[in-house]
């Protein structure tokens, strides 16, 4: 049986930290007796007994292991106090009256032998703002906690969280403290198995690739604007080709190609793509070309082309090389791509035509999308795409849906449950 326990308190005072109440450590010992007052049976200390402000968590996700990312091992598990159940969208959340935290552990410990994969004992910290992903270390962006009421689900950030992690034979002991972004405390503690799954095979060989040189005319195009997403000095671009059939809903119903061309340049004040010869490059320098990438196992990034088949299948390709030729006069755009995908693959399109950018820039900085009319799925894949640059992590799905709307991908990783 998996056992979490958390507590939950409201805490209206601002505070940056807590503090919790350490839970007192009781040793219970007890001797079996015979007629003998003399003769003693020595007894094996069971575990440790739930500190009564501890909340139980009794349902667990498997740990999704990730691989390697800035030179420590990522897993990621979700422990809640009731059953597990999926959303309308599959992703994990706790059933009614319950609640669920989300730990996304690094560790400098890998998997070994995976026929013994095991969850790395030891302390893990939330990790601040202003540091990277290290050892012993939650991260920031995907630990997060989660409540149901009523079947009114909400999903928090948090200012704080601890927690502790040990293995006895395969029972695990994962207990700790956080406190929400809205000052909610809580203690936990979750006791029990965990099944750790392989989901370090993720990003851009995930999924079928194309494996036949693309050259073609592209028929329409869109242009995004981003402004300084990473705060590099530079803009963000990005150009959005399509050349299938579609439905009057936008989805692609017909044989064709996507693609996806992401610029930087400098600065300039207004919003308008400079002409020139832009080159792959991961380094967010004017005139260079962001490298394709698949995060979450299912979210397209950067530079990238996909093939719709005549059987229905989707194929994709992530551009590591190659540049892209831009010429305009006025709105008019003529842009000539000469790439090559990650696995070797020869990309080749052309496009000329009139191009007008949205723009798509932060409001004020403070993280709120400005509104431009802009659809729910166009809001969706601005979100999806600025937390998945500034992270370049790949979150890894065990089941994925995929929505294809008005030419653009908005698609979401899954966490298998136990």
């Amino acid at each position: 049986m998996l056992l979490l326990v958390v507590s939950v308190n409201q805490n209206n005072t601002k505070m940056k930290r807590i503090r919790f109440a350490a839970a007192a450590l009781i040793a219970l010992a007890a001797l079996a007796t015979s007629c003998d007052p003399d003769k003693k049976t020595d007894q094996k200390p069971g575990p440790d007994p739930l500190n009564p402000d501890e909340v139980a968590l009794t349902e667990a996700t498997s740990v999704a292991y990730f691989g390697e990312t800035e030179g420590v091992y990522n897993y990621y598990v979700c422990l809640s106090s009731t059953p597990i159940e999926s959303d309308e969208e599959g992703y994990p959340i706790p059933s009614d009256g319950g609640i669920m935290v989300l730990l996304d552990m690094y560790s400098s410990e890998d998997v070994a032998d995976w026929d013994n994969a095991t969850l790395p004992e030891g302390v893990y910290e939330l990790q601040s703002a202003d540091e990277g992903i290290d050892d012993g270390k939650l991260s920031l962006d995907y630990t997060l906690f989660s409540r149901n009421t009523d079947g009114e689900v909400s999903l928090l950030g948090l200012e704080y969280c601890e927690i502790t992690v040990s293995n006895k034979g395969g029972k695990y002991t994962i207990s700790g403290a956080l406190l929400t972004d809205e000052e909610e405390e809580v203690e936990f503690r979750y006791v029990g198995e965990l099944e750790i799954e392989d989901a370090s095979n993720s990003g851009n060989d995930a999924i079928p690739s194309i494996d036949e040189p693309v050259n073609t005319v592209m028929t329409e195009a869109e242009g995004l604007y981003y402004g300084d997403l990473y705060e590099t000095g530079t803009d963000n671009y990005e150009m959005h080709f399509l050349n299938a059939e579609v439905d009057e809903e936008g989805y692609v119903i017909g044989e064709g190609y996507e693609a996806n061309i992401s610029f930087f340049t400098e600065i300039s004040g207004e919003i308008a793509l400079a002409a020139g010869t832009y080159t792959i490059d991961y380094s967010y320098e004017a005139g260079t070309l962001e490298p394709g990438e698949l995060v979450w196992d299912i979210f397209p990034v950067g530079t990238y082309v996909i093939k719709y088949c005549a059987d229905g299948s989707v194929q994709y390709a992530f551009v590591s090389e190659g540049t892209v030729k831009v010429e305009n006069s006025g709105s008019t755009y003529t842009v000539t791509a000469d790439l090559v995908a990650d696995n070797g693959v020869s990309l080749k399109y052309s496009y000329t035509g009139e191009v007008t950018f949205e723009d798509l820039t932060l409001e004020d900085g403070d993280g709120d999308y400005d509104d431009y009319s802009l659809s729910a799925v166009r809001k969706a894949a601005q979100a999806h795409k600025v937390s998945a640059k500034k992270l370049h992590e790949k979150k890894a799905a065990f089941a994925h849906r995929t929505t294809r709307r008005n030419s653009s991908i908005v698609s979401k990783a899954h966490i298998s449950v136990i």
